[in-house]
């Protein structure tokens, strides 16, 4: 019997280590998505910061440049797709 027991537990610990194997290896996957996604609004936001800083230093503001509306939308766009791989359970919305 307790040999038994013995076999089921030591099952149960193998089978239990090759679950949170998969779900450490499934957290460190969301978290490389969502920090390739926050890497991404980084680089577009300087970009839209440099454009604005240049455009300042001429005595100009940015209203009317495509590049630089392009800019901002792509950033919007990113921050949805941080939204919604920060909520994997269907609760994070990228359609704002």
């Amino acid at each position: 019997m307790v040999n038994e027991i013995r076999g089921i537990l030591e099952e149960f610990d193998e089978n239990w280590v090759e679950y949170e194997k998969l779900y450490v290896v499934e957290l460190m996957l969301i978290e490389q998505d969502a920090r390739r996604f926050i890497q991404e609004a980084i680089d577009v936001e300087r970009e839209i910061t440099s454009a604005e800083v240049r455009e300042r230093a001429k005595g100009k503001i940015l209203v009317e440049c495509s590049d630089y509306n392009k800019n901002r939308k792509k950033l919007v766009e990113i921050l949805n797709k941080i939204n919604a791989v920060a909520n994997p359970d269907g609760k994070g919305r990228d359609d704002l």
